[in-house]
């Protein structure tokens, strides 16, 4: 008899943890679609996306709500600007010297 009780009791634990673990992955999807609604949600107050626009820009910037708005202002990151060429300044003050001594001796 107790080895029937013991039985259904370990069966019983086995199908809450099971119970328990189908909740947890239930809970995350849910916990990440409403953090997803909310990025959304900020993203239409801050801009004049329409809700599909936004969700593809959203995903298409990794989920950062930040990058989108700054993208909808015009504001360029730092990292942006820098990437385009790693010039010193003496680089850069010789360069527009022959471009200012050249262009006149062409014409």
């Amino acid at each position: 008899m107790t080895n029937m009780t013991n039985m259904t009791n370990t069966e019983n634990v086995t199908n809450l943890e099971n119970n328990t673990k189908d909740d947890t992955k239930d809970d995350t999807k849910d916990d990440t679609k409403d953090i997803i609604e909310n990025k959304v949600d900020i993203i239409l107050r801050q801009t004049n996306y329409t809700k599909e626009e936004a969700t593809q820009l959203l995903i298409n910037n990794n989920n950062d709500e930040v990058c989108v708005i700054k993208k909808y202002l015009g504001i360029t990151s730092f990292k942006e600007v820098n990437n385009k060429q790693n010039i010193s300044l003496n680089q850069e003050i010789y360069k527009q010297f022959r471009k200012k001594l050249v262009i006149p001796l062409k014409t």
